[in-house]
């Protein structure tokens, strides 16, 4: 019995061919804002990345010259989705990440047209050594954003190679292209803003009037909407700052350009319908001392319009006639 055992193991091995394995180390991934709006079988990112093999990743040898024909196996997992570039299909694989699969293609190194069908073959092929080039590209498999899932790899297979001629005396007769599993990170989230810059004309106003007023009560009143989108699951805040007096923080009036001269006045901005004045919280670089909530989004990304009203507050008996220029800038703070 034991002497069986020796002889069909040595008939095996008479009879094996020797396989050759290739690695392949894709870049990691960064899913961005606009990965997150695309729609479902769209490429993402910026479409293939292409592995080229060098000598010495020899995946088919022969001893032999002569015509043989070189099988790429693609083996993914099928999502059942399908994505077009240029004239050509391609079946999504899944990566094991939700939303996110990949496509796959691969060709005979000198070969012009690259191949992404199962089982498909290239032939009359005449080099002793064949080494074989692949690329991939990621595609979005659901609608909605990809959640971000922290600290994950996608999962390429592993793309056999098999060369076929049993006349030919094989060296290496079949070889595997791996792939090193890339890491996918997510950009951080944050929001468009669709209305980047704006002037408010609060207009202009009798001088005799104004001086007729109170200190600390209102003149003049327009009404300014803030467009943004924003992703889904966030919570966002803002600030505002003072742009011509970047130390005025903790107050509630945006101090005129001229605020040198004692103009007697400034501006104030509210949350529209609101009676109660932001204060200045300053940018980032100066900290976010006063924060409001801007918005909460749900479970899909929304857009967003906060409206703001702006008006002139007398802040002195001595009210000078002068342009009241101002500058505020909003800025958004991600929680």
């Amino acid at each position: 019995m034991k002497l069986k055992q020796i002889i069909l193991l040595a008939c095996l091995s008479i009879f094996s061919l020797q396989a050759s394995a290739v690695t392949f180390w894709p870049s990691n991934f960064t899913i961005t804002a606009s990965d997150q709006k695309a729609s479902v079988g769209a490429v993402l990112g910026n479409g293939w990345e292409e592995f080229y093999s060098e000598p010495g990743d020899e995946v088919c040898i022969t001893k032999d010259t002569g015509f043989y024909t070189v099988y790429l196996l693609f083996n993914g997992v099928a999502t059942g989705l399908k994505t077009t570039i240029g004239s050509d299909s391609y079946d999504v694989y899944d990566t094991g990440i939700s939303g996110l699969g990949y496509i796959i293609s691969g060709r005979v190194k000198n070969v012009t047209n690259w191949s992404s069908s199962r089982n498909d073959h290239f032939l009359n092929i005449t080099e002793k050594k064949v080494l074989v080039d692949a690329r991939i590209a990621y595609v979005k498999t659901k609608s909605g954003p990809i959640d971000p899932v922290g600290f994950v790899k996608a999962k390429i297979r592993s793309l056999p190679v098999n060369c076929a001629n049993p006349q030919m005396n094989w060296e290496v007769g079949s070889g595997i292209i791996n792939f090193d599993d890339p890491l996918i990170l997510w950009e951080a989230k944050t929001c468009e803003v669709r209305t980047a810059r704006e002037t408010v004309n609060l207009g202009y106003y009798d001088y005799a009037k104004v001086r007729s007023l109170r200190v600390g009560e209102n003149f003049g009143s327009a009404t300014h909407s803030m467009t943004v989108e924003c992703p889904n699951n966030m919570k966002v805040n803002y600030t505002i700052a003072d742009n011509h007096h970047p130390s005025n923080i903790g107050n509630d009036v945006i101090l005129l350009e001229n605020n040198d001269e004692n103009p007697g006045f400034g501006v104030q901005m509210f949350e529209s319908g609101k009676s109660t004045a932001l204060k200045i919280g300053g940018d980032r670089s100066s900290g976010s001392a006063h924060e409001y909530l801007f918005a909460t989004t749900g479970n899909n990304s929304e857009v967003i319009d906060k409206s703001f009203d702006f008006k002139y507050v007398k802040l002195s008996n001595n009210v000078e006639a002068t342009d009241g220029n101002a500058q505020v800038t909003v800025t958004l703070i991600y929680r």
